[in-house]
């Protein structure tokens, strides 16, 4: 999907993750959404994983998912944040007839069997989605457990993705210290991390705890400034100047005893 421009004069994107509860539910409904209109063939429809995609989700300001971008003739049309058939399907009939009472008669909007496996809102406001008190606490104090934090796939000597990758080059450039934490070691807190802070990719970039964000911010943040002195002030560079040399952060499942830094 890097290379995506779209066509023809309408386009929704889907932006999912795998993981997310809903995502069998609305990935159902996204199939049957073309039925609805006059003209199946008005409208080209593209499902985007989030996380794998930084470009796109940067471009359309996807912070969450599901998230749903209504594109006409190349441009945001409009956006919805959340896994309700009826709107997302109103809202794309609105936008290709120009009204949403155009819904065809043969049936009423799609929607997909409601389960308690698969029942959900948004991936932050029903409760059984969002993670427990235990593995929000452990993801904060993951993300705060070095001055400057990255959760990525892989580690700082191999990498699992590309922008993984570009983004420790990046780091070592400007000689920033950091600390890691390979995210494909533990699912709960790579399905975690995205809800409690509300970043839907990887790689993620903490300085003293705080999101900062992901590639794309930290080449915007770049420039010819460095890096290191936007990320921390001169006394947090200082009073944390023998930490944090791109050593990986590990769990306690991974070495049975507590989060430390090598």
């Amino acid at each position: 999907m890097s290379g995506f421009s779209p066509t023809p004069a309408y386009t929704l994107l889907y932006f999912f993750a795998p993981w997310h509860p809903s995502h069998s539910q609305l990935s159902a409904v996204f199939q049957s959404l073309p039925s609805l209109l006059p003209s199946p063939n008005s409208c080209t429809f593209r499902t985007v994983q989030a996380e794998e995609s930084p470009t796109l989700t940067s471009k359309y300001a996807v912070k969450v998912v599901p998230t749903f971008v209504y594109l006409k003739n190349g441009k945001e049309w409009g956006k919805i944040e959340e896994s309700d058939p009826a709107a997302i399907s109103r809202m794309l009939v609105s936008m290709c007839t120009g009204s949403p009472s155009s819904l065809k008669t043969t049936g009423s909007p799609p929607t997909a069997p409601t389960t308690a496996a698969t029942a959900t809102t948004s991936d932050t406001s029903d409760p059984a989605s969002f993670p427990s008190p235990a593995l929000v606490s452990r993801v904060r104090s993951l993300t705060s457990s070095s001055p400057v934090m990255i959760l990525m796939k892989g580690t700082p000597t191999n990498p699992k993705c590309g922008f993984s990758r570009k983004l420790i080059t990046l780091l070592n450039s400007h000689k920033v210290k950091y600390s890691t934490f390979d995210i494909l070691t533990s699912e709960d807190v790579r399905s975690a991390a995205k809800i409690v802070h509300d970043w839907p990719t990887y790689p993620q970039v903490y300085a003293m705890g705080e999101l900062i964000g992901g590639l794309d911010v930290l080449n915007d943040m770049a420039g010819d400034v460095n890096l290191y002195e936007q990320l921390l002030t001169e006394e947090q560079r200082k009073a944390h100047a023998g930490e944090g040399n791109g050593d990986e952060v590990r769990t306690g499942e991974q070495r049975g005893e507590q989060i430390y830094t090598d």
